[in-house]
């Protein structure tokens, strides 16, 4: 004997752009902090972490623009669905 099924939830709505702005401020900020001491670093063979942090902070900006595309689409899609 099946139970009746509920109807499922509303989608949570959520702003994705802020965890991502927040990451990539954080690794734009560890970078610059790194950068600073990136010849002592160098010296010990740490010289990698700044690199760790560019790319870092690369992807968070590769993550917004990708957002953005996301954003756009469903907009657009949403505006075809309507008319």
């Amino acid at each position: 004997m099946a139970a009746t099924r509920r109807p499922d939830p509303p989608p949570f709505r959520t702003n994705e752009f802020v965890p991502v702005i927040v990451g990539t401020v954080l690794w734009g900020t560890a970078c610059l902090v790194l950068l600073t001491q990136h010849h002592a670093m160098a010296a010990r063979g740490q010289g990698w972490w700044l690199w760790v942090t560019v790319s870092g902070f690369v992807l968070g900006l590769w993550g917004l623009f990708m957002l953005r595309l996301h954003h756009r689409s469903v907009a657009q899609a949403s505006a075809h669905s309507d008319s």
